[in-house]
Formats: structure tokens, C-alpha cells, sequence
């Protein structure tokens, strides 16, 4: 089995963008979309075709992090539209030859034009379509920054359509790169790459069935490895010491990392004896490698004495911890503006922490704030003290709609 390691990557509306390297410039200054008029799309050349690829992998909690495939080779006049394969949100973007955002520099999270309360909105950089609502399609030829913007099957804010297919023609042959805003690691890693090989009308290129089969090839394994961790995590529910002999292997036990500590008899445990007598509980959201990963809280459910503390870790950017005893829970987005570009303005109480107590209280809201990366709001971990029997809920706020969510039983228990 392929090793696993725990790379902390960027999501959906959490992506640290940083400025591009070589005089490039950087993200958050670079030029918003304007609107243009509407205009009739314009049909492909007579020789040119119309082929589809597909953008990510995996449903509810299973994120597979790929262009598939990796690599398409087509003919200049050609027209590609890419399809999001995937439940979580993702970019198709090329870059027009600068170099892949470096880490750190520039938030995600900008501040809202003229407002002067701290208001911050998502950057329309990495987050809106170059391709403005009416334009046409957009041909690349490596010369400029061109990208789907945020895809997702759901709108991502009031107001939007959902964006899951982005299109362009390719008219110059050439060799061009394209990444996943959405999916950089805070190394500065690109997760999510493809290229795109465009050739004179003389040169061999790919079919759509070929495409078809490479991609369906590409996704096979990595969907069999998220499959595998999400079997293996589900069974840490209400237990807790699980043999590390029958199930768990080497390699999953190193992607777990100090979460799960190995004792002299063999066992993994999840919890820590305080001095008081009172145990604490590590919980882990999101596992796996870059490429298979699994975005869920592990253990999902949770069975602990009244006394005890739970610290959720965070190793991996693009996520928070939300208890809300109202509904409906907190949207991320909360406004857009009626003119193109948009400000995608966010919710405070989803990106800040908002913690009442250190001893919960089930009747006031609490907010991890954005969690996993260095600077974010709410850090790398987050902690609570449960003093009430009961049995509590909580989620993801950014994946909440993917399955992203945890229990929390609290018993009273003097054995």
C-alpha cells in the first residue's frame, strides 16, 4: 500500500493565495473580470471538436484531487469543457505562464471594498470566472490568466447559478499547464495539475473515448484507497482502545500521526489522563494523502464522561468546527453585489472564533473559525471541556453540505 502522509492543503474558500514569483503580479492585485455585454457564442470551426474531461473525483466525504485526465492531447481549433466529477468545489485555471501562488502572502480572504467595519469578502482572483455572465468562450494561448473560477454544484453564494463546467478553445499549438486554486498545500505545492497538448492539424491526438478510458483509469485506484480509509475510520465510534493488529496498517497508522498513539500493549488510543482524572480526546478532521483524501471528522461520533475535553486538530487547511443549537446553521457567503465582479462577502461568525466558554454550553454558539493553516483565524486546533450529559452536533461549516459533521455524546459515568 501506498505510504500516506498528511499534507496540509487549501479548500474551497479557505485557499492561501500567495504572489506569484518573477515580478508577477500578485493575486489578490491582479485585474477583477468586467462585465461584458452579451454577445451570441460564437460555434467552433468547421475542423474544430468538442471534448470533455473531468475535474476532481469522489462524493459527499471522499475528495479526489486530479484533473482527469491528467493530460489531454488535442488538435489547435479544438474546444474543451471541463465537468465537475466531484460533490467538493474546485478551479480549472491556467495561468498564463506565471508561476503557481506561493505560500504565504495574500489571504484568500481580502478586505470589502470601502467598508469600515473589517467587512472581508472572498478574492475575486482565485474565486470568480475570468469569463464574465454573457461573454464568450475564451481562447488560451498561454499568453494570459484564464479560469473557471469557483466550480461547484451548488451555488456558492445568494444570487449565483451553479458552475460546474468550464469551457475553452485552444487555437495555438503549444504545451499548457493548468492547476486547482482551491487545492495548494501551504508548502506551496500544486495538487491538482493538468496540461493540455495542443497540435497542428497533422499530429495524433486523443478521441473521447480515449479521454474516457484514461480518465476512468486515473480515478480507479484513487477512489479504492479513499473507500478503504473511510471503512477503516468508521468503526472508531463509541469505542475506546482499538487493536491496531487486525486492521489498521503501518501506513495508516502514520497518517494519523500523534493522533494515534501507539501504547506498549498495541493499542491505538484516542485519549490522554489528565491529572484530575478526566481524559482528553484527540479528534482528527480530514485524512489521507493530497491526491485521496478523506474530509470528515475521525472518530466521527464520540462517547466521553461527563469532565472530559475534546481537541479537534486540524491538519489540513479549508475547514471549521461550528456548534449551532438554531437553524438554519450559518451560510459561509452571506451577500453578493448585483454588479459584475461580485463581492463575495463572508460571514464573521463562520470565519472568526466565537467562543463563548471554554466549557460548553449547549445553548450558545461556537466557531472554530477557519482552522489549518498558519495565521488562519482559529489556528490548528480547538478545544472544549464538556461538563453537560447529552448528545451534541456539530459540522464543517465549509463542508457541511458534503457530510462533513460530528457527535458528541457526553454520559455520566462513575465506574
Amino acid at each position: 500500500m501506498k505510504r500516506l502522509k498528511i499534507a496540509i492543503g487549501l479548500s474551497a474558500a479557505l485557499a492561501v493565495l500567495a504572489s506569484a514569483c518573477g515580478g508577477v503580479e500578485s493575486p489578490a492585485e491582479a485585474p477583477t473580470p468586467k462585465a461584458a455585454a452579451a454577445v451570441e457564442e460564437p460555434a467552433a470551426a468547421p475542423e474544430g471538436r468538442r471534448l470533455t474531461a473531468l475535474v476532481g473525483g469522489g462524493q459527499d466525504t471522499i475528495s479526489l484531487n486530479g484533473f482527469f485526465p491528467s493530460t489531454i492531447r488535442i488538435r489547435a481549433g479544438d474546444t474543451v469543457t471541463w465537468k465537475l466529477n466531484s460533490d467538493e468545489a474546485r478551479t480549472v485555471s491556467f495561468l498564463g505562464g506565471a508561476a503557481p501562488p506561493r505560500i504565504p502572502a495574500r489571504s484568500d480572504l481580502v478586505p470589502v471594498p470601502g467598508s469600515s467595519n473589517g467587512d472581508q469578502m472572498l478574492n475575486p482572483w482565485s474565486n470568480l470566472p475570468t469569463r464574465a455572465p454573457g461573454a464568450p468562450v475564451e481562447a488560451y494561448d498561454g499568453s494570459r490568466f484564464v479560469s473557471s473560477g469557483i466550480m461547484s454544484k451548488d451555488p456558492i453564494a445568494p444570487g449565483f447559478e451553479p458552475n460546474d463546467t468550464f469551457t475553452v478553445r485552444f487555437d495555438v499549438p503549444g504545451s499548457y499547464e493548468f492547476i486547482d486554486l482551491n487545492h495548494l498545500t501551504l508548502r506551496g505545492d500544486v495538487v491538482a495539475r493538468g496540461v493540455v497538448v495542443v497540435v497542428d492539424g497533422a499530429g495524433e491526438v486523443d478521441d473521447q473515448a480515449t479521454i474516457d478510458a484514461r480518465a476512468a483509469d486515473e480515478i480507479r485506484p484513487l477512489a479504492e484507497f479513499a473507500e478503504q480509509m473511510r471503512e477503516a475510520t468508521s468503526v472508531l465510534g463509541d469505542i475506546r482502545h482499538l487493536s491496531s493488529n487486525y486492521l489498521f496498517s503501518e501506513e495508516f497508522l502514520q497518517a494519523l500521526g500523534p493522533y494515534a498513539v501507539e501504547d506498549p500493549g498495541g493499542e491505538v488510543i484516542y485519549r490522554e489522563r489528565m491529572l484530575d482524572g478526566s481524559d482528553l480526546w484527540l479528534v482528527q478532521a480530514a485524512l489521507g494523502p493530497d491526491e485521496s483524501k478523506l474530509l470528515d471528522f475521525i472518530p466521527k461520533e464520540l462517547t466521553l464522561r461527563v469532565g472530559d475535553t475534546v481537541s479537534w486538530n486540524f491538519p489540513t487547511a479549508g475547514h471549521s468546527l461550528v456548534f449551532d443549537p438554531a437553524a438554519p446553521p450559518p451560510e459561509f457567503v452571506q451577500t453578493v453585489g448585483s454588479e459584475w465582479p461580485p463581492a463575495l462577502i463572508v460571514n464573521p461568525d463562520v470565519v472568526q472564533p466565537v467562543i463563548p466558554s471554554k466549557n460548553f454550553d449547549p445553548a450558545r454558539y461556537y466557531s472554530s473559525g477557519l482552522m489549518g493553516f498558519d495565521g488562519s483565524p482559529g489556528g490548528k486546533e480547538f478545544t472544549l471541556k464538556f461538563t453537560q450529559v447529552g448528545v451534541f452536533d456539530y459540522f464543517c461549516a465549509v463542508h457541511r453540505e458534503l457530510g462533513m459533521e460530528g457527535t458528541i455524546r457526553v454520559i455520566q459515568y462513575d465506574g
